[in-house]
């Protein structure tokens, strides 16, 4: 077909199935998308919101699809209030337990140096932003351990029932980064495995994002990533599988620890996280 023949195609096929529906006629649709300005001004990563984020503060990227929490109460035993979303009231509200220690340094960070620090997310930032979407993002930034031989986790969703479970965590005894990313049976996992290289205590980019088509994760110490290719081949992983996380939050999102599990607390130190429903990595560069 003629170029502007598949041109209309692929801006039709966007707007009747989004990103997952191009994504699905493989990389030369996407590439030749992105080329003709269909996905860049669409799509999560192409719109560059994140891609240009300073880091600085939350309301210059926030938006209704983008949710930041920065982790800046300078008070021990604080909560946080997060921005975006589309989000309004208590689904803003990150509840802290235990008595996660005040923010220090510029830009800001807390400590979760003992059991029981953590941040609960609600149910609300679940349903919104990942629960039935066809793309979506978790993002974090840490640094730091303030525990050694102990098992931290950075964040767990769990719906153990139907089995739908989100976990970003350092592993033990090996410091990998691991990602466990089951979905609901039958539909397969999205994800599941670690890291070839170790994290180290120093600033951590690192998260798990998909865009209908890739389910990914990955970390980073160079800077801030907005595409694949920021993640080195030892420091990422993926699978690739055409799925949506339908199940509903039983207690929303854990920062910091492990649901229902003893002494698997973070024990370092996060900056912030952010939740999108759009994917906010580009996977084709």
């Amino acid at each position: 077909m003629s170029d502007k023949t598949r041109r209309e195609f692929l801006k039709s096929c966007f707007q009747i199935g989004g990103y997952a529906a191009i994504a699905s006629l493989g990389l030369g649709a996407v590439e030749d998308a992105r080329g003709w300005g269909i996905l860049p001004t669409l799509t999560g990563f192409g719109g560059n919101r994140w891609a240009n984020w300073a880091e600085t503060s939350e309301e210059s990227l926030a938006s209704s699809n983008i949710y930041v929490a920065m982790l800046e109460n300078t008070s021990a035993g604080g909560n946080e209030t997060a921005q975006g979303g589309g989000l309004t009231g208590d689904n803003l509200v990150l509840t802290q337990g235990g008595t996660v220690a005040g923010a220090t340094g510029t830009p800001p960070k807390r400590a979760f140096d003992g059991v029981n620090d953590r941040f609960s997310i609600p149910v609300g930032v679940w349903d919104a932003l990942i629960k039935n979407q066809t793309a979506w993002s978790i993002m974090m930034k840490v640094t730091g351990r303030t525990s050694a031989a102990t098992t931290r986790y950075f964040l767990d969703f769990a719906n153990d029932i139907t089995i739908t479970r989100i976990v970003l965590d350092r592993l033990v005894t090996t410091e990998k980064f691991q990602v466990i990313a089951f979905t609901d049976v039958p539909a397969g996992t999205l994800l599941n495995g670690s890291t070839t290289d170790a994290l180290t205590n120093v600033d951590t980019w690192l998260g798990i994002w998909y865009d209908g088509t890739y389910c990914r994760a990955g970390f980073t110490t160079v800077a801030k990533p907005t595409k694949w290719s920021d993640f080195a081949s030892t420091k990422r992983i993926s699978n690739t599988i055409t799925s949506t996380l339908t199940n509903s939050a039983s207690g929303g999102m854990q920062l910091g620890s492990r649901f229902g599990a003893d002494d698997t607390f973070c024990y370092s130190y996060i900056y912030y996280i952010v939740i999108s429903s759009m994917c906010l990595i580009d996977n084709y560069n």
